[in-house]
């Protein structure tokens, strides 16, 4: 079954937690660079894939979330991103398990799109064709073009995505709730990602990040009923514990969220920063729960 197909098969998959976050528990090195550790620490980034499929993951993201031109040349790595890209979707790709699928991660660029900052469409264009192209020609089974907070970057990479393959590709953004009101921090409500991805011809949408599994309930009501639905909260906003910083919402904290969050017909239910194979383990336990409950 192709991933298309099982987005479109009408049960729930089970995606995986959160890549930043696990890296910088498990790393070894100093590399700064969380894409870069494909290459640094390869056994890292395959150990956490790895345990995302053991948790009972139906898919993982590429660790090439900042795998583009821009936000590379922060770490003076730009003129590496085929390597880093190559690797990145090599190592998903060899711990899947078969009938599991891999996602090329594409997250924004750091800059601002015009008209509220310098970068202007057909640059951004060209910095997303590049990262997009590579992930398809290592072998991604679509593209999750995430943590998006504006229309006019989103329009970019969408862009992008189409010029280059014809797999599927789910957009997702990150939406706040603020006095009861679903919108990103450009003004973006939910109903405006639905409208724009029927008019783009996108597979899906979701919202990833954010405050937490409470939040997301919201915000998944406000997303379905056009199209698939993926749903990836923040394990909470983090918190410090002395020098350490911590995400508040643990597996046993969020049953009664994530139940409310699969009463809403949503298709990919996944985490973002903070979550980790624990909490990958209960999403997996009531998905499974729920299809056989009907």
């Amino acid at each position: 079954m192709t991933f298309r197909e099982a987005l479109n098969a009408g049960h729930i998959l089970v995606g995986d937690g959160a890549m930043g976050t696990e890296l910088e528990k498990r790393k070894q090195s100093s590399e700064p660079c969380p894409e870069m550790l494909s290459i640094v620490e390869p056994e890292v980034v395959r150990s956490i894939h790895r345990d995302y499929f053991s948790a009972g993951a139906d898919l993982v993201e590429t660790n090439t979330f900042g795998a583009n031109r821009a936000r590379l040349a922060l770490y003076g790595r730009e003129d590496q991103i085929r390597t880093i890209i190559q690797s990145g979707v090599s190592l998903a790709r060899e711990v899947r398990p078969e009938g599991k699928y891999v996602l090329g991660s594409v997250g924004p660029t750091g800059e601002l799109p015009e008209p509220y900052g310098d970068l202007s469409h057909e640059q951004g264009v060209g910095i997303f064709s590049e990262a997009i192209s590579a992930l398809i020609e290592f072998g991604v089974d679509g593209i999750l073009i995430e943590t998006m907070m504006s229309l006019e970057e989103a329009a970019m990479a969408v862009e992008a995505a189409r010029q280059v393959t014809e797999l599927p590709v789910v957009l997702s953004m990150t939406f706040e709730v603020k006095n009861n009101i679903v919108a990103t921090g450009f003004g973006v409500k939910p109903s405006d990602l639905v409208q724009s991805a029927i008019h783009w011809e996108l597979d899906g949408v979701g919202a990833n990040c954010g405050h937490g599994f409470d939040s997301m309930v919201q915000v998944v009501h406000e997303l379905t009923g056009k199209l698939p639905v993926l749903a990836q909260a923040n394990a909470g906003l983090p918190v410090l514990d002395g020098k350490t910083i911590v995400y508040p919402d643990q597996p046993e904290t969020v049953r009664a969220d994530l139940e409310k969050i699969l009463d809403e017909r949503i298709t990919i239910l996944g985490g973002c920063c903070g979550t980790n194979p624990e909490h990958i383990i209960l999403f997996r336990s009531l998905v499974d729960e729920k299809r056989n409950n009907g």
